[in-house]
């Protein structure tokens, strides 16, 4: 499993980010700069019995920009943006 993605350094520096498979911890870090990637091998256990099993990105900090930045007129509520999530199984 490879994850890219970025947050915004200049709004938290502290801000943490959590990935959990099927509500497992599967990682908690702060990102040491604004773009980040992590890469993860899965196992089946992690995976589960059934057919489908969920990954759960999380922020402990959101923001909403036009509160922050005096000119801006964008009123999502920003955590992480996610650039790219690629799976695969792992070639014997």
């Amino acid at each position: 499993l490879l994850i890219k993605g970025g947050v915004n350094k200049a709004v938290f520096q502290d801000q943490k980010l959590t990935f959990k498979i099927n509500d497992a911890l599967l990682d908690e870090f702060v990102p040491a700069e604004d773009n980040y990637s992590r890469e993860y091998t899965v196992t089946p256990q992690m995976m589960g019995e059934a057919d489908e099993f969920s990954l759960r990105i999380e922020s402990d900090k959101v923001f909403f920009p036009d509160k922050v930045f005096p000119n801006s007129k964008d009123n999502r509520e920003l955590g992480t943006q996610i650039f790219f999530i690629y799976f695969r199984e792992k070639l014997k």
